[in-house]
């Protein structure tokens, strides 16, 4: 039978599947101004937005800072921020409380008897105090006081007034409770009486609560919190204005405009305040059912303070170390597998050390970032604080040395810990060169913005100390020929060969990263010759990548793809295939970085003829 005449097209895929290896993202616990608990949900590019998800410097922790230099060295992070638990097995005996939503304001009620030329002093806090005049009219003269208030007084949010010529009340919305009082002046004959009104507040539309704004974090940085609702930009009756103001950090305000609430929605059907729960670094929204209500609905107009809140007791080692059962500490990031290192950088106990060595030998797709001390000055002294964790682990790259620095708020010299430095250093060689080079050394290892070393090791004097901690697989920051950099490139596995490298480790760790979803994509497709092959052949193409690119000299990947039948199955059990379980050997023969160059300098005579 005849056909019409017709083009076929079809389209044959053979693009090598995406392997690069992505963003260099480091696990890392520490002390915060804010940020959720237990919760290291979000990763971290840039300073910036650090500083609004967890706040800036501290004076009494190192943290925030070395986060700082990981983050302009090009590291990810995913931070979880510590509080202080009574038990910490139990999320409830968390010491740190969040902030209550409050109105906090002060009525000065003013005497009758007051008239034109008397004079009385406002004094608010330890910082505020003015000697005002009565001029005309009490209402006069109060719409005069606010606006001074308002405008020269921070701990002032609005104020209201309603006087005549007989007295009258100006009322002070305030964002603490710090004290208000007021005196005459000489022997003007005013009576001004200071009422204060701090009561928990709810949001209303006068009578009904609507819905509510909880805290995100604990800890009082959320005292500096206040919330404004005002008419909508656009205009109409229905819609509102929520403004979230922080007092301390005013370029973190946030504004939300034309808000409205949709007829009376159930819990389930709110959706209205998305964008602050999609948002916000500071709160979440706390939906009520309003269906039982009668529309429209709209909170009042007001301004509200948050207050109460408390940072909890000192943190001690257990903080860090947390509990799997309920997902604090280390276990905060079971929910992720996308980092490449774990650290409390500025710590350095024992305890906390040998948890996080076990929770990243535990997982095997991590590193720890183990901090010695830099109170530990020699290197019998580093060596034997290691001796004592009595551990073989190719999972912690030990550090030690310490850092001299500008601190950032004071602008004077300060120690810190090198442990975030050597991440920093990680990161950079990670995303600009390749996972398997050595991220140690005068080429890749340089720490920049630095004023020195704490404990150097760097000099031929202190060589032989330095070759003994290498034996020991002890990392150390240098101070050698002007520069400043990490040595040794060792891991704490005690055998001395290739895997002992850290950079050949963070190789394969790199592989096993890049190449389990690859093979999780054949799981459940049928287990025979023709998968085996496929997925060979999609490997492929990465594998002889890697090796391009120096990760290693050689390799064989070995899952009996070349067989033609079960029978020629080499690797494989062909009854174990037949269930579902297929076998592969990859192997390779890594390139380790150098660690000794031998120059031999031969003294000849006049007369020898060099070829």
């Amino acid at each position: 039978m005849a056909n019409t005449p017709q083009v076929n097209i079809s389209v044959k895929n053979n693009l090598t599947p995406q392997t690069d290896a992505g963003d260099f993202i480091a696990f890392v616990s520490g002390v915060t101004v804010r940020g959720k608990l237990n919760s290291p949900e979000n990763v971290i590019s840039s300073w910036p937005e650090f500083v609004k998800v967890y706040g800036s410097y501290l004076e009494d922790s190192d943290f925030p800072h070395i986060c700082k230099r990981m983050l302009d060295r090009g590291t990810k992070l995913r931070v979880n921020s510590i509080k202080h638990f009574t038990d910490i097995t139990d999320l409830s005996t968390l010491e740190a409380t969040k902030p209550t939503l409050f109105n906090i304001s002060y009525d000065l009620v003013i005497d009758a008897v007051m008239v034109d030329g008397d004079q009385f002093i406002i004094n608010i806090g330890p910082d505020f105090a003015r000697r005002f005049r009565f001029n005309a009219t009490h209402a006069f003269t109060m719409g005069i006081i606010g606006a001074v208030l308002l405008q020269e007084v921070p701990q002032v949010l609005a104020y209201t007034f309603d006087g005549t010529t007989d007295g009258g009340t100006l009322t002070l919305v305030m964002a603490d409770d710090s004290t208000v009082d007021a005196s005459i002046y000489a022997d003007t004959p005013v009576n001004v009486a200071i009422t204060l009104t701090s009561t928990a507040a709810l949001i209303t539309d006068g009578v009904n609560t609507l819905f509510g704004l909880l805290p995100i974090s604990e800890g009082i940085d959320g005292n500096n919190l206040s919330l404004q609702i005002s008419n909508a930009s656009n205009g109409s009756p229905e819609d509102f204005n929520l403004d979230i103001r922080h007092s301390a950090e005013p370029a973190l305000n946030e504004s939300y405009t034309n808000l409205r609430i949709p007829g009376t929605p159930t819990i389930e059907a709110s959706t209205y305040l998305n964008d602050i729960a999609l948002i916000s670094n500071f709160l979440e929204p706390s939906y009520l059912d309003n269906s039982g209500l009668t529309g429209p609905l709209r909170p009042v107009n007001a301004i509200y303070t948050y207050g109460g809140a408390t940072n909890g007791g000192p943190i001690v080692a257990a903080d860090y170390v947390g509990d799997s059962a309920v997902g604090n500490g280390n276990y905060a990031f079971d929910e992720y597998d996308d980092g490449y290192v774990l650290a409390s950088p500025e710590i350095s106990t024992n305890a906390v050390n040998l948890a996080g060595i076990a929770y990243a030998s535990g997982r095997k797709d991590i590193y720890h970032i183990t901090h010695l001390s830099e109170s530990l000055t020699t290197s019998d002294a580093l060596i034997g604080e290691k001796d004592t964790w009595n551990l073989d682990s190719v999972y912690s790259i030990p550090v030690g040395g310490g850092l001299r620095v500008l601190n950032p708020i004071t602008q004077l010299p300060e120690d810190i810990s090198e442990a975030g430095d050597l991440i920093g250093t990680m990161a950079y060689t990670f995303t600009e060169e390749q996972p398997w080079f050595s991220p140690m050394g005068k080429n890749r290892g340089v720490v920049p913005n630095v004023l020195g070393v704490i404990n150097n090791f760097g000099s031929i004097g202190k060589f032989n100390d330095l070759n003994d901690l290498a034996g020991k697989q002890i990392n150390m920051v240098i101070v050698r020929d002007q520069k400043v950099f990490f040595q040794n490139n060792t891991n704490g596995r005690v055998t001395n060969d290739a895997y002992q490298q850290a950079s050949v480790a963070m190789g394969i760790l790199f592989f096993k990263k890049i190449l389990r979803p690859i093979l999780e994509g054949f799981l459940d497709e049928p287990a025979d010759i023709a998968t085996f092959q496929r997925l060979y052949n999609t490997v492929k193409p990465t594998l002889e990548r890697w090796k391009t690119d120096r990760a290693y000299e050689d390799y064989q990947w070995n899952g009996d793809q070349g067989a033609k039948t079960s029978a020629d199955f080499q690797i494989n059990d062909a009854n174990d295939v037949q269930n579902g379980k297929y076998k592969i050997q990859f192997a390779i023969k890594p390139i380790g970085a150098l660690k000794l160059i031998d120059l031999e300098i031969t003294l000849s005579d006049a007369g020898v003829q060099f070829n």
